[in-house]
């Protein structure tokens, strides 16, 4: 039997394994090609089709809902301004309802389309914008726009013209403008800019085709781009929408073979929308570039293992193993020599060479990085400790800053809680704390607010006389078993139950807080008295702080209680100026302040909403300072417009008022305190939940007081009398729910 050499046989081998790889990768690469386009793209397409019919579907209702609700909206709040304006209403005042209009409908998020901005124009009645709040569009002549200027004229007076939503080129913003003809043939005009709603609806498309390369056009009824990327319509593709409109379905047409184009219509309710979607099926290319470029290189890879894995074989295999071996048993910790024979082959005998170098040096190297290692596990732990420290004085940071926070809300929060947040934080911030207790200094007696450990109930039961309790010493100090010296001159009972009430203590720190020496308030801090802590001169600095924050906080009640003082005189001052101007007025401000806080504390109202009810009441005629004389003190039957000019006097008073920051929000309350719970009042006709509930309240007490107070040109009526009238207009005139408030009130 002929024998050949190993490296012949491996050769001979070899080249048959590489014939039935390249003939196996070229099967299977024809395969996947194939299963991919069969099965994965075709039914991948049906699919998206389905997807989209959904989404286009989706698309119509999401623009209908968002047309027909703020449409609605507008048409609402149009009916307002040409009711408004019709009642004489000036510029400056529909100015300012379209403002309180704003604010509620912005707040809206409907359908994930966020309101901008909202704008509005005044147009006079040849087509130029007169006043607006953009600017950029002052003097704009809109008979320019033929289309529109034609049905602007077409408008009769009060009648609303509707808009489709559309896309403001500038911007990319999806906009919706409406029209109004008002009574002296001018037109009112608000725009509503929402955020882009284009990417919306690209992302939501994106989501839907996958691997696909997406891109949504939509047009309106005359063709013009909406969104997307300003293609123009071509006459066969008009012919698809419009036989998309007619058989209500979903059509398509190839463009290439990875691309497909979507068309679908529809009748909206302010026009026909074209919506055009063009996908390129991206995936498919990618799969078949990486399956191209797999190809070539398992071509290249097959070629070059070819020409060289004899000689690699030959060469490398057998001494690389042995180095393996030695390799897969080395341990760095082992000092024991490593020993390899060496090759003949230079190349081969070079890697041996370096081995052990590498050897020795890995050696070398483990020692070093153990005792590395050791130094490090030190410094570890010194820095956990660091990160500790400052870890605790962030958190005592946060905790200043917390208790600093609520320097600025001296009205509304309670001293007790100021107090007891006072004590728990400086607890926390000074770590030698195991119990402590914080304490007002009252006419006679200490009370004590809080305690940490110790039983405040008991302990205000003692009733400590204050002049014994306060210290002498206006310094922070540290006091050695406070106990012994606090109980000084008691009686047994009250030292028992004083020594019940608290526990052992060994070291206490504390101050006490002077204002214009006079001593308000104490806090002690206290150590247990088995603990072996003490208080360190940083607790002494870090409650010191807490002693500036105190004295802040009693500096601002005092200074902010001033100031309500300064602006309750001012007010009352000017009332006072109203009663001399009108003679029936005198008392019935007063009178209709009271009643008005009555009422909304009876409503269940805070008692800051009951304040603003009293000073919304006490101002709500103040506007009466514009009326002459003779007008306001007329016996007989006033006249149509000189009743006009009575119903200007809520908004005179809004305008005097709003200047004021403190009265800024009492201004609100008088403007539409004479509006009717029906809509009927003035000066804008609100209705129902439109008028703010402390105007609802005015409007109640204002009725009451002057049908139980007797004027030149009428008696009082009496309380049957007015409970009657007042039951026989609730739900006309009245609030229900208000009006009911004050009948329990009056009952009382």
């Amino acid at each position: 039997m002929s024998q050949i050499g190993l490296q012949q046989l491996f050769q001979k081998k070899l080249n048959k394994l590489w014939i039935a790889l390249i003939i196996v990768v070229v099967i299977i690469s024809l395969l996947m090609a194939v299963i991919i386009y069969r099965d994965y793209y075709i039914s991948d397409v049906k699919k998206i089709i389905s997807n989209l019919e959904f989404f286009l579907g989706e698309i119509n209702q999401s623009f209908l809902l968002i047309e027909n609700y703020y449409n609605t909206q507008m048409e609402r709040f149009f009916n307002n301004i040409y009711t408004a304006q019709q009642n004489g209403a000036d510029e400056e005042m529909l100015i300012k309802q379209i403002e309180y209009w704003e604010n509620d409908l912005i707040k809206l998020n409907l359908d994930g389309l966020n309101i901008e901005k909202i704008n509005y124009y005044f147009i006079d009645q040849k087509g130029v914008i007169t006043a607006t709040d953009y600017q950029k569009d002052f003097g704009l002549d809109l008979s320019e726009f033929d289309n529109l200027w034609q049905d602007l004229l077409a408008l009769d007076n009060g009648e609303v013209l509707l808009r489709p939503l559309d896309n403001e080129s500038s911007t990319g913003r999806t906009r919706l403008y409406s029209y109004l003809k008002l009574a002296d043939g001018s037109y009112f005009e608000l725009g509503i800019l929402f955020e882009n709603y284009y990417p919306k609806l690209q992302t939501q498309i994106n989501e839907l085709t996958g691997g696909y390369q997406a891109s949504l056009n939509l047009y309106s009824s005359d063709f013009m781009e909406m969104y997307g990327t300003k293609q123009t319509v071509t006459e066969a593709e008009k012919v698809l929408f419009n036989k998309s409109l007619d058989t209500e379905q979903l059509l398509s047409q190839n463009r290439s073979f990875f691309e497909k184009d979507f068309y679908f219509a529809y009748n909206g309710r302010t026009g026909t929308r074209y919506i055009k979607l063009s996908l390129v099926n991206n995936r498919i290319k990618r799969y078949l570039y990486i399956l191209f470029t797999f190809l070539l290189a398992v071509a290249f890879v097959i070629l070059y293992l070819k020409d060289n894995f004899s000689l690699v074989i030959k060469n490398l295999i057998e001494p690389i193993t042995i180095i393996s071996e030695k390799m897969e048993v080395f341990d760095p910790g082992d000092s024991k020599e490593i020993n390899i024979q060496r090759s003949k082959i230079k190349e081969i005998d070079q890697i041996r060479c370096s081995f052990l170098e590498m050897v020795d040096e890995i050696q070398a190297s483990y020692e070093q990085m153990t005792a590395y290692n050791q130094e490090i596990e030190l410094v570890n732990k010194k820095l956990k400790s660091s990160y500790i420290e400052v870890e605790n004085l962030s958190t005592n940071l946060e905790r200043m800053i917390s208790l600093i926070t609520n320097l600025g809300r001296t009205e509304s929060i309670n001293e007790d809680d100021f107090l007891t947040q006072l004590l728990k934080t400086a607890a926390r911030v000074v770590p030698e704390t195991d119990y402590g207790s914080i304490y007002l200094y009252e006419e006679k007696y200490v009370r004590f607010v809080h305690t940490i450990g110790h039983n405040k109930e008991k302990l205000n039961q003692v009733k400590l006389p204050k002049h014994k309790f306060i210290s002498e010493n206006h310094q922070i100090e540290i006091v050695k078993h406070i106990e012994e010296t606090s109980l000084e001159g008691f009686e047994k009972e009250k030292r028992d139950i004083f020594m019940e009430a608290t526990k052992p203590i060994q070291a206490t720190l504390s101050f006490d807080l002077y204002m214009e020496n006079v001593a308000v308030f104490g806090i002690s801090l206290d150590i247990a008295n088995e603990s072996s802590k003490q208080f360190s001169s940083n607790a002494i600095k870090t409650i010191s702080s807490f002693k500036e924050i105190a004295s802040s906080f009693y500096l601002l009640r005092k200074y902010k209680s001033l100031q309500k003082q300064f602006t309750r005189d001012i007010i009352l001052s000017i009332t006072k100026m109203l009663e001399i101007h009108d003679q029936y007025t005198k008392g019935h401000s007063e009178s209709v302040a009271d009643l008005s806080e009555k009422i909304a504390l009876e409503l269940g109202l805070s008692v800051e909403m009951g304040e603003k009810a009293y000073w919304a009441g006490l101002v709500h005629d103040i506007g009466k300072i514009n009326i002459p004389d003779y007008i306001l003190n007329k016996k007989a039957e006033l006249t149509n417009k000189e009743y006009d000019i009575i119903k200007k006097h809520p908004s005179w008073g809004y305008e005097t008022l709003k200047s004021s920051e403190e009265l800024d929000e009492i201004a609100k309350y008088v403007l539409y305190h004479h509006e009717r719970w029906d809509g009927a009042g003035y000066p804008f006709g609100l209705a129902r939940k439109e008028i703010p509930l402390i105007s609802q309240i005015i409007m109640a007490a204002d009725a009451w007081d002057a049908m139980t107070t007797t004027r030149s040109y009428r008696k009082a009526l009496d309380k049957e009398e007015a409970i009657r009238e007042l039951k026989d207009n609730i739900g006309s005139q009245f609030s229900p729910k208000v009006a009911k408030a004050l009948l329990r009130v009056i009952d009382k």
